[in-house]
């Protein structure tokens, strides 16, 4: 029985002192929680709706597009091209 102890201890040491041991054992959970922090990170910091707006001088759909969910509307009806554009550019 002792001589098992002897050989299970040295096949234990010997493992234990390659680099790749040590790596797997300290590096890889550390990378497994990371990736995890990243996902929990990203999905926290998403934004929760999505505004559109809407440039209709006809009238047409006022009214007939309804703000639901995630998704709201806002009509833009007294807006030329260029202040439209303006407001794109500085994501208004």
């Amino acid at each position: 029985m002792n001589k098992i102890i002897l050989i299970a201890k040295r096949e234990l040491l010997t493992r234990i002192r390659k680099k790749t041991f040590l790596l797997t054992t300290i590096l890889l959970p550390l990378i497994i929680f990371g990736f995890y922090g990243l996902i929990i990170y990203f999905s926290v910091k998403g934004d929760d709706g999505l505004n559109v707006g809407v440039a209709d001088k006809a009238n047409l759909f006022e009214g007939k597009m309804e703000s639901k969910g995630d998704v709201k509307f806002t009509f833009m009806n007294n807006e030329n091209e260029a202040s439209l554009k303006e407001k794109l550019q500085k994501k208004k």
